[in-house]
This record gives structure tokens, C-alpha cells and sequence, in this order.
């Protein structure tokens, strides 16, 4: 094309070559993501074909993603939030941009179980209750923070 289609990010740079696919790129995260849905792009000179996603760290490191569902990943762009075995914390990120919040799970062996789920317009504490459930947690507020914790057994 004349004029190609990047999408610069603070990791690098992706190059539409004829696709459809999306980006999360957020100032303050880790890594971003790109899934690729139909085509190719070129993700910092690597290429990425349709069905999969790829993160990019802030330092260029390219990872490709075993058993990621690009379905999933641009499920927002259809006013959607899905989650399919994904571990908490990940999930609890993406919850609180969703509903702008701050989602924090406090324990770090609760931040890894993994948590399924496909949500639109539902109200938040609906979402936590529903996810808090499926794991095993409880949640708190504390202002616009959420705090996800395990459930203290009596002895």
C-alpha cells in the first residue's frame, strides 16, 4: 500500500499487511497484546498470521502465545469482556479497565487459578461475585479498589 497502516506502541510498531486484528497497549502494563483475526501483520518484523497472539514487552521482546483464542481477545471490539482459562490476575487487569477500577488479588497463589467467563453489561460486583465464586475468593471495596483475596476458613 502507499500508505501502511502502523500501529505504534511504547514496545514497537505493528504493521497491518492486509488483516483485521487488535492491540492492547496500555501505558502502565508489562506487555502488549496483539491478536491477529484475519491476515498478517508484522510485529516488530515478525510476522504474525491469522489465528494467532503475540505480546510484546517494553524491552522488544516478541512472545507468541501457546493455546491463546484470538476470539477472546478481541471480544471487546463486540462490547464484550471473555476470559478462557485465564489466570486471576490477568483477568482481575482487564476487569478493572473494563469498569475503571483499581482490581488487585492479594494472595499470589490465588493469581495464578485460572478463571473462564464471558461477560457484557453486567454489573460489576455481578462479574466479582461470579468470578470470586468460580475461585475459591472473596472480594472488598475500598473506594474504587477492589481487593481479591482467599476465603479465610474457621479453624
Amino acid at each position: 500500500a502507499a500508505r501502511p497502516f502502523i500501529v505504534h506502541t511504547a514496545g514497537g510498531a505493528v504493521r497491518d499487511i492486509g488483516t483485521r486484528f487488535g492491540v492492547h497497549a496500555y501505558g502502565d502494563a508489562e506487555h502488549e497484546r496483539i491478536a491477529v483475526v484475519e491476515g498478517a501483520v508484522a510485529l516488530a518484523g515478525t510476522p504474525l498470521r491469522a489465528g494467532q497472539v503475540a505480546t510484546l514487552s517494553r524491552t522488544g521482546t516478541i512472545r507468541v502465545l501457546r493455546n491463546a483464542r484470538v476470539t477472546d481477545e478481541v471480544a471487546w471490539t463486540r462490547g464484550r469482556l471473555v476470559f478462557t482459562n485465564v489466570p486471576l490476575e490477568e483477568a482481575a487487569e482487564r476487569l478493572g479497565r473494563w469498569y475503571d477500577l483499581d482490581v488487585r488479588v492479594i494472595d499470589p497463589a490465588l493469581a495464578r487459578r485460572p478463571v473462564t467467563g464471558s461477560y457484557g453489561d453486567e454489573p460489576v460486583a455481578q462479574v466479582l461475585t461470579l468470578i470470586t465464586a468460580a475461585v475459591g475468593a472473596r472480594y472488598e471495596w475500598q473506594g474504587r479498589t477492589v481487593a481479591i483475596s482467599t476465603i479465610q476458613r474457621a479453624p
